[in-house]
């Protein structure tokens, strides 16, 4: 008997079917290694008329003698977690050497059965194959389709949407979770905070009030909206209206038990935070 390291056969299936998915994928993207491995086989980007696009999305491979009558591939829990965590659109890819096909799954299209399935006892989570979606040699325009589409969808997730930039846009028509909603609202505050600051240091008081009173209305469970309002309100010469949203900052701060639980250390207690404030409306009580 030979002694000596072994390469066992499920690393060799594995070995050629990362050679076959690859030789698939680089026929429309750019088709890189991750170094280490820790749960994409491949990182690709699109190519648009010969040129890279910018556009990513992550490839890991599934390689089998036959699929048969066994319509599903199983992924840790553990990869599937770092999957949940990338900015990119993740596709499975399964290929079946006894007819030579590549079989796609897109991590996106599955994503609303993944978290049920993740809560489960098991060390990993299985999905179903559909031998409808093959990855042909070639362009394989459906596949690259899917891609952007995925990411357009992932954005629209994620709260950081662009539609085309083409003249005339197009928005999509959909009901929104509540985790998508949270997520655009975030965007937007942090945006319209951005553009606050910018117009106080430019000194257009108007534009800044305009977008700081609406950013209230918006979202009413942040002290700082009504601070800062308070402020641009004095600037303007309201000096009721700017005691008055003041107050109201201090009433969200007073009934905000968790902040002092999780701030980070730059941030003051919420009780300093509510000296400064009333500091301002004896400022403002003053004649100040």
């Amino acid at each position: 008997m030979l002694s000596g390291p072994k390469v066992p056969i499920s690393r060799r299936r594995g070995t050629s079917a990362e050679a076959e998915v690859e030789a698939r994928l680089s026929c429309f993207s750019i088709v890189a290694r991750p170094n280490p491995d820790v749960g994409i086989d491949f990182q690709c980007e699109l190519l648009q008329e010969d040129q890279p696009s910018g556009e990513l999305f992550g490839v890991q491979v599934k390689g089998t003698k036959t699929l048969g009558k066994r319509l599903q591939v199983c992924v840790k829990k553990t990869t599937i977690r770092y999957w949940l965590k990338l900015t990119f659109p993740v596709y499975i890819i399964v290929y079946d050497e006894e007819s030579q096909q590549c079989y796609w799954i897109s991590f996106t299209r599955i994503l609303d059965s993944v978290t049920e399935k993740i809560e489960s006892n098991n060390s990993t989570v299985c999905f179903d194959v559909d031998r409808t979606l093959i990855l042909h040699k070639g362009e394989s325009k459906d596949f690259v389709s899917k891609v952007r589409y995925d990411a357009l969808i992932m954005s629209l997730q994620r709260g950081s949407f662009k539609p085309s930039d083409k003249y005339v846009r197009t928005f999509p028509i959909a009901y929104l979770s509540q985790p998508v909603i949270a997520n655009h609202q975030e965007n937007i505050r942090n945006s319209l905070n951005l553009l606050i600051n910018h117009y106080l240091l430019t000194e257009d008081v108007e534009k800044a009030y305009s977008l700081c009173s609406f950013l209230a209305k918006l979202d009413n469970s942040h002290y700082d909206h009504f601070y800062k309002l308070g402020h641009i309100e004095k600037l303007l010469g309201n000096r009721i209206e700017a005691k008055r949203n003041f107050e109201r900052a201090i009433t969200i701060c007073k009934g905000d038990k968790k902040w002092n639980l999780l701030k980070d250390s730059c941030y003051p207690p919420i009780e300093e935070i509510i000296l400064t404030i009333e500091e301002e409306i004896r400022k403002l009580d003053a004649g100040r």
